[in-house]
């Protein structure tokens, strides 16, 4: 059995602990981006939300958040977080150099919580993730494998529309995760959309309202546990996709 190493670390700052409390409650990360703002040579920026079912409640703390770009070409760099101007969100500024395909993605290293009433401590992480279509033109493609240990991935369409499906894959360490749940998520659902991902992986959603759409998945891993640390591996990774109403029909 491994052995607990007490309640909570004792150099843990109280947002951090407030930040891991709330990942406890079903918090999650993901990204928004506003692709019409979006311009080649120009700053455009992603929001790092924090919440639940897409609806942020306020902005994790920045010195546990880490993010990169994806260039069109896959090549990779690190970006800066930034504090938003009030509260609710974080900031990953980025300039697109030219057109294409861009992925932005985030991760948060909450670290170990261990409960007075907890069964065993965990080890919490999550990643977010999003494409940003920079100039004009269908660009889409297979999105980009950032590596994490969760991730979504998905072939991504340039210009989603009302009616489209979206067919995503949940990788665990780089393999296909099979019957794990995914959510998805839009900003005006009442309730997200289950579904079971089958012996590859796979799960595919009809996007049924316009705006944006998040994908989550979770997973716990005990044979991740370090002894005398934490027990298991808490993770959770998000997708974000942007969906636009259904394009007016031509009449004759």
């Amino acid at each position: 059995m491994k052995q607990k190493i007490g309640n909570i670390n004792i150099n843990m700052k109280m947002e951090d602990l407030e930040d891991l409390l709330d990942i406890v409650r079903g918090h999650e990360i993901w990204l928004e981006c506003d692709e019409r703002r979006v311009r080649v040579g120009e700053k455009a920026e992603c929001k790092l939300g924090f919440g639940h079912n897409m609806r942020s409640e306020r902005a994790v703390s920045v010195e546990k958040v880490k993010a990169n770009l994806f260039n069109p070409e896959g090549e990779m760099r690190g970006l800066e977080v930034d504090v938003g101007v009030g509260e609710g969100h974080l900031i990953i500024p980025f300039t697109p150099k030219h057109e294409g395909n861009y992925t932005i993605a985030a991760e948060y290293d909450g670290g170990i919580l261990d409960l007075p009433h907890s069964p065993s401590p965990k080890y919490y992480s999550q990643y977010a993730k999003t494409i940003v279509a920079v100039g004009g033109g269908q660009r889409s493609g297979e999105s980009v494998i950032t590596g994490k240990e969760l991730e979504i991935t998905l072939n991504f369409k340039n210009q989603y529309r009302t009616g489209d499906k979206v067919a995503l894959q949940v990788l665990y360490d780089g393999a296909a995760l099979p019957d794990e749940t995914v959510s998805a998520i839009c900003g005006s659902c009442e309730d997200p959309i289950e579904m079971k991902t089958d012996s590859k992986g796979e799960a595919t959603f009809e996007l049924n309202q316009e705006g944006n759409w998040m994908f989550m998945v979770r997973h716990k891993d005990p044979e991740k546990g370090v002894e005398g640390l934490y027990d298991e591996k808490a993770l959770t990774a998000t997708f974000t996709v942007n969906c636009l109403a259904e394009a007016a029909k031509e009449t004759k």
